[in-house]
Parts: C-alpha cells; sequence; structure tokens
C-alpha cells in the first residue's frame, strides 16, 4: 500500500465501529405501562444528532445504523442523511460504554503486538496523534486510525450533543517523534507512504535533542544513559506533554515544573507560553491506561481573558470614572 486515504481503510473493520459493536449484549426495550411512568420518560429524552459526516468517514450505511441503533434507543429517525437519535440518560451512557468497550479493544489489540504503539488524544475529543512505525499490521492501523477516531468523535457528540464535528490527526513514528504525516477530518485526509516513513528517521537526534532540551528545563545534568530509569521517566514524560501542548496550539512553551501521577494527585505539566506572560500559568494534565494518553489543559480559558476584560471594562465605564480604573483577571485551573 503506497499511500493511505480515509477513504480505502478497511471497510471490514470500519463497520465494527457504529454496526458491530452495538449488536452484543443489547439492551431489552421495557414497556412502560404507567401513563405517569410515561410523562417523566419523555421529559428525559435528549435527541442527539448522528451527522451524516461521521457515518460517511466510518464507511458504514445509514439503514445498518438505524437498526442498530434501535436496540439502544428510545426511537430513532432520519432527518435527510443524519440519524436522530432520543436517548434517555441510561441510554446515552450505554452508548458511551460501547465507544469506550471499542476503544478498548483496539488498545488491547495494540498490547498484544508489543511494538510500542501508543496514542495521544485530547479531552476535547478534536486532536489524536497515533504513535507507530512502517511495520504495523494493515488491519490495526484500520482500526486504529478509523475505530479509535470515530468512537472517540462519536463519545464527544454524545456526551455535549455538539454534531459539528472537526479533529487534526497526525501519525508519527514511535522510534524517532517525526511527523509521518496529518491532516483533518472529516474534510480531509492523511496521505503516507514509504518516502515518508523513510523521511521519519533521523539517526535519534530529534529525540537525543530535546532529552537534552528537557535535562536542561528540569536541572538534571550528565550523559542521558547515566539518569537514573525515574529521572529518564521524568525526560521522557515532560517532552512527550511538551510536544502536546506545543503541537495543539502551533506555539512555544517555557517549562515551570512537573509533578508525576501518583494516588492523591494526577500526573500534571506547568508552563507558560513563549510571547505571553509568565503569569499565564497553563497546566497541562494527562491520564494513561493502555496505551492511549490522554490530555487536557487549561490554556483555552486564558485565551478567553481578553474578551472577559473587555467585558468588564464596558461595564466599568458605565458606572465609574473609569480614568485610573485598572482591570485584574485571574484564571482559575483545576
Amino acid at each position: 500500500m503506497d499511500k493511505l486515504y480515509k477513504t480505502v481503510l478497511v471497510t471490514m473493520t470500519a463497520a465494527l465501529i457504529l454496526i458491530c459493536s452495538a449488536c452484543t449484549d443489547a439492551p431489552t426495550t421495557n414497556q412502560i405501562q404507567d401513563p405517569d411512568a410515561e410523562k417523566t420518560l419523555s421529559k428525559m429524552i435528549e435527541n442527539i444528532t448522528i451527522p451524516a459526516s461521521i457515518i460517511s468517514f466510518a464507511n458504514t450505511d445509514i439503514e445498518d445504523n438505524m437498526e442498530t441503533f434501535k436496540d439502544y434507543c428510545t426511537n430513532v429517525r432520519r432527518d435527510g442523511d443524519d440519524l436522530i437519535l432520543e436517548v434517555t440518560p441510561t441510554q446515552k451512557e450505554e452508548l458511551i460504554e460501547m465507544y469506550t468497550k471499542s476503544i478498548d479493544d483496539v488498545l488491547e489489540d495494540m498490547e498484544e503486538d508489543e511494538q510500542g504503539y501508543y496514542v495521544e488524544v485530547d479531552s476535547d475529543h478534536n486532536r489524536f496523534v497515533y504513535h507507530i512505525n512502517e511495520n504495523i499490521d494493515g488491519i490495526l492501523q484500520a482500526k486504529m486510525l478509523l475505530t479509535i477516531t470515530t468512537s472517540d468523535v462519536l463519545t464527544g457528540i454524545m456526551e455535549t450533543g455538539n454534531s459539528n464535528w472537526n479533529v487534526s490527526a497526525k501519525i508519527v513514528n514511535c522510534h524517532t517523534g517525526l511527523t509521518v504525516g496529518e491532516g483533518t477530518f472529516p474534510d480531509g485526509s492523511i496521505t503516507f507512504g514509504p518516502d515518508e516513513w523513510q523521511a521519519s528517521y533521523d539517526d535519534g537526534a530529534r529525540i537525543k535533542a530535546r532529552q537534552k532540551e528537557v535535562m536542561g528545563m528540569t536541572g538534571l545534568s550528565g550523559p542521558y544513559e547515566n539518569l537514573s530509569d525515574t529521572q529518564k521517566g521524568v525526560v521522557t514524560s515532560v517532552g512527550q506533554m511538551l510536544d502536546w501542548i506545543e503541537g495543539k496550539y502551533d506555539q512555544q512553551f517555557h517549562y515551570i515544573s512537573y509533578a508525576p501521577g501518583h494516588s492523591i494527585e494526577q500526573e500534571h505539566l506547568k508552563v507558560y507560553p513563549k510571547h505571553g506572560s509568565e503569569n499565564d500559568i497553563v497546566t497541562v494534565y494527562r491520564t494513561y491506561e493502555n496505551g492511549l494518553y490522554r490530555y487536557e489543559d487549561d490554556y483555552g480559558e486564558i485565551l478567553k481573558r481578553p474578551f472577559y476584560e473587555e467585558q468588564i471594562c464596558e461595564f466599568a465605564k458605565q458606572y465609574l470614572p473609569f480614568e485610573g480604573i485598572k482591570i485584574y483577571t485571574e484564571i482559575k485551573g483545576q
């Protein structure tokens, strides 16, 4: 396969996303006889739109999806090429659990392959980085790129009710950290082949440079090879988390501190933007399970600060003598 496009990913694997995964242990629909219970249920019903774009991306049939979703929903109907799901809170949770299981199944396959593959995703369900190599099994590659992406996007649609999805995806050489291919969905695609893989090897130059850079940030000295396993773990984690936040916002950040995760504290990195104030402290949180890192950060709140300050200023002008007034804002993290 010289080039890989989203439109030619393995069709059978795609069908697992919306159809087959919903067929196992489908819940039995209970008939409600009590009129008052029916009224209560109707108030709890939420309409969720499954857009045609995600059905097309998954390369599945809308009619098949419609029949399958009936096992999970109070009602399913078409609106053009979209599907409208009528779900109770319980039904919505069951659908989210279904998509979580689809992702977990792929992660188990990754773990069995024992090649050091892993996936990074954003808590907002709109960014995916796949760390693989050119020797990955074709079916596993299709599952990673298609099943994980689609299942996570559908989880986001279920959680927020927002059917307007747009994600960025990147393929990274898991040995060197260099990008092989990237693109956006649903409107774009990812294209890569042997030439891109060959170009993603640099004899470890990038990793060595990043290790030296991170060691300087964290106060570690000496050759990397002489560090303890714990210190090497810190260097790797800080490098990964910096790569994530800088890749997400396409800008550089300065290191402040890092805390590894443990029973009472979540793993996190504190940084501030290179072209911002040292007071604009950004916290990047990360969780890990079975080959999947999930990231969350609060930089979006800092980016909103100018808007908040403008609104406060406009309010102050209406009631106070504006000359000499200074507006202070503070972003509260988690």
